[in-house]
């Protein structure tokens, strides 16, 4: 007859005891050397709790959020199938650093000056070396540079990621009469068209409703 599931069906339903997760967090110092880790994990084993010690080795490279899985560590349930250890690698912030995929990034905030002409600064790097590192200018709010394979290790014998540095640039800037007139001797100025009629600031849309224009606007509407 039809009846009855297919033996593939019946090998696909078997019942497993409950996994157990849990989550180690290592610094990008070992990301970048690779480490040992011992954790200890509280399971069930047919109603009898119990901790079990474990040594896991965490490759060079190793990504954020890594699953490790070791089969059948996990809880033990009656005549269930033994459940799995997860364990998941998290990464620790860093004080300097983040990371994207393999890279590397740092977050450079310069004065407008330092944008013009450019820059050196020291980084000390994952593996305890320093370098200096030698932008030149001009630089602009949101540029970046990279530094190749001066990043963390990639696994599987891929490339290594890159050191990436981002600036930001201080946008808070107000000139006298005679840094404007320098600044107009010594950079090329636009020239744009305008015509006899009434002159309207435009100003950073955060600042509308702390600008006077905007209040006196309001209260009128009120």
């Amino acid at each position: 007859g039809m009846g009855g599931m297919p033996f593939g069906m019946r090998q696909n339903m078997r019942r497993q005891s409950a996994d157990i997760v849990t989550r180690v967090v290592i610094t990008l110092e070992e990301v970048f050397t690779g480490t040992t880790k011992e954790i200890n994990v509280s399971r069930k084993v047919k109603g009898k709790n119990e901790t079990v010690n474990f040594k896991i080795n965490i490759p060079p490279g190793c990504n954020d959020n890594t699953k490790m899985v070791q089969k059948g560590k996990g809880n033990v349930e009656g005549d269930l199938e033994p459940g799995n250890l997860v364990i998941v690698i998290t990464y620790k912030e860093h004080e300097l650093f983040k990371v994207s995929e393999s890279h590397l990034v740092i977050i450079k905030t310069i004065k407008f000056g330092t944008s013009l002409l450019g820059t050196r600064f020291n980084v000390k790097l994952l593996d305890g070396r320093d370098i200096n590192v030698d932008v030149s200018g001009p630089i602009f709010d949101g540029d970046m540079r990279a530094i190749r394979n001066y990043g963390l290790p990639g696994m599987n014998n891929r490339r290594n990621g890159d050191l990436v540095i981002k600036f930001e640039v201080e946008k808070e800037l107000s000139f006298n009469k005679e840094q404007i007139k320098l600044i107009t001797e010594i950079f090329p100025m636009d020239k744009f068209p305008v015509k006899d009629c009434d002159n309207v600031e435009a100003i950073d849309p955060e600042e509308f409703d702390q600008h006077p224009n905007n209040q006196d606007n309001n209260q009128e509407n009120v």
